[in-house]
Order: C-alpha cells, then structure tokens, then sequence
C-alpha cells in the first residue's frame, strides 16, 4: 500500500509539472521506491528545501502552514494586538487596552496574583458568564504542558471583560481583561478562537528570522529522518540531557526508545499543519514552541494526532527539551 501511494503521488506531480521531476522517474526506475523515498527523505532535511518552501513568507511571529489569528500580548504596554497570517503575511486587525495581573512577573503558582508568560491556547468560549467576567471570556489552557513541567500550577486564566459600571478597572488576579467594548471587537475580529495562540511576553516578543525558521524545519526533518530509519544514536542526540517528555525523563526516555528501535520496524512519519512560535517566557532561554500533526504507522503501532514540541536553542544549536 506504502509502495503504490508514494508512486501514485509521484505520478500525479509528474503530469502537472512536466519533466520536473523525470530525473526522479529514471531514478526509480533504477534503484526501486525504497531507494527513491530514502533519498527524498534526505532531501527534507536540507536548508535549501525549507529556504525554497518558506519563499517570502514574513516569519515575524513564527511560522505556520494554515492560517491563523495570534492574540500579542505585551504586558509591560498593557495591549492586546490581533494578528492574522494568511498563510503568507501577517495583518494587524485590532489593537486594545488590557489590564492584566496586580503583580509583576510570570505566573507560577495560585493565588500569586500574576499573569503568565508563554504561548497559550484558547480551549473555550464562555458567553454565560457571571457579570463581574463582562459579556463572554475566553479560557486559556494555562498551565500548558511546558508550565508543568516547571511546577507552575493554578487555573482558569482567562481573557475576559470588566464589571458593570467598574470602567476604571486597573489589575486582576491574574487574569487579561479589556473593556467590554473592545473584548465585544475582538471577538467579531477573531476568525476562530479555537485555532488561535495567545502569546503573552513581558515585554518585546522574540526576535524571528528566515534563517531561524529554516535552520528549526532543517533539525525536525533530521530528526524524523533518523527516527524513520531506526538510527538510535544519532536520533538520541537531538535530546537535551534535561528532557522532560510523555514517557518520563531522558533515561526512561532512552531506555523505551531503545527497545523499540532495535526492532528494526519500518515505519512511516509525516508531519503537517505546522506551527514554530518564538516562546516567551522569563528564564533567560531561547525556546521554540513546535506544534503539528503526526501520522505514524508501523507493523503494531498506529498514532494520528498532535506532536508538540519545545525546542532550546544554544547559538546554532537545536535540542529538543520538551516532548509531548
């Protein structure tokens, strides 16, 4: 089945691009589809895939497949900025003041006052809410995985509005709030809040460049190309020694990887739909929040859904931190 839909998908490339991809036709027609889908594989990996893939897309916030609306939150200017990425460039389309924490700095426990710093899901709006949240709030899914592992807990930060006849309001205990108003425009204004990230930075949010971009897509695609082909200690180094992952630490983490690829299995991964968002956060580390979607097939393993991923960056240096 594997065999006749990558031969299927090259012969559809074939008959809409003309000869493009004929010297990968006499290829195959050589050294078989496994060699063809090996070298095709490695062409993944390379930099100059990715440079052609991403072209002229603006990557100021990150990089994403599918269009998306992202909620910048600067905390020191007290505002709100709603981006939309087509999938190409990226559009303000609202800006509006928040108030948010009484005290400064990045959420770690109850009751502390603060409003957290990172990147953000919006799992549910509410529109029956109690008065004192205004006209609907938006749930956040803080602490988010990354949060837990760093012993960050409480809950129910949302994005909410102010209470009756309390214009003036000027913190919370944690949470964002705006005027109702403007929190009635910027759910007209949001295409899905379902889809969307919320990105809350103390200050200025972190820097992003194409070569950033590339260089991340050039180490995922590695990384997939060593785990596809069962070359375990190659595939390990891409880990940084502090991982913390759905199976445990590195060790367990080694150990269960280990077992697994010296079966040897054929596997296929694909990856789509993905997310490279630059992480706030307020531990002096360059971290890159990498979300997407996985199919994985193997002779007694199937899995099609989401693969997050938080990546450290030391100068050039990627290492995955975070897995879930």
């Amino acid at each position: 089945m594997r065999v006749i839909t990558l031969f299927l998908t090259l012969w559809t490339y074939l008959s809409a691009m003309d000869n493009n991809l004929y010297p990968y036709a006499d290829f195959y027609r050589q050294e078989g589809i496994d060699t063809l889908e090996k070298r095709l594989d490695h062409i993944l990996t390379t930099k100059e895939f990715w440079k052609q893939k991403i072209g002229d897309s603006n990557v100021t916030l990150g990089w994403y497949e599918k269009p998306l609306d992202i909620l910048a939150c600067k905390k020191s200017d007290k505002r709100l900025t709603l981006y939309h990425f087509d999938g190409k460039q990226y559009s303000v389309k609202l800006k509006i003041p928040i108030v948010i924490g009484r005290r400064n700095g990045d959420k770690q426990r109850q009751g502390d006052l603060k409003t957290p710093v990172g990147i953000y899901r919006i799992i549910e709006k509410k529109r029956d809410v109690d008065p004192f949240y205004g006209p609907l709030a938006f749930v956040t899914n803080y602490p988010n995985p990354l949060d837990k592992t760093l012993g960050k807990n409480g809950n129910g930060i949302w994005l909410h509005g102010f209470p009756p006849n309390c214009p003036d309001k000027n913190s919370t205990k944690g949470c964002i709030a705006s005027p109702n108003t403007e929190l009635l425009s910027l759910d007209k204004n949001l295409t899905d809040h379902k889809s969307s990230l919320l990105m809350i930075s103390q200050d200025k949010i972190p820097p992003v460049s194409r070569e950033n971009i590339i260089n991340i897509l050039s180490f995922i695609y590695s990384w997939r190309y060593d785990w596809k082909y069962n070359r375990l200690n190659e595939y390990l180094s891409y880990y940084n020694s502090n991982l913390k992952s759905s199976i445990g630490d590195f060790e367990s983490f080694k150990k269960h990887k280990t077992y697994i690829f010296a079966k040897q299995q054929n596997k296929e991964i694909l990856f789509y739909n993905i997310q490279i968002t630059p992480y706030p956060n307020t531990l002096g580390k360059k971290i890159w929040r990498v979300n997407m979607k996985e199919k994985y097939f193997s002779n007694n393993y199937k899995f099609n859904g989401t693969k997050l991923l938080y990546i450290i960056q030391e100068g050039d240096k990627f290492k995955i931190w975070r897995e879930f």
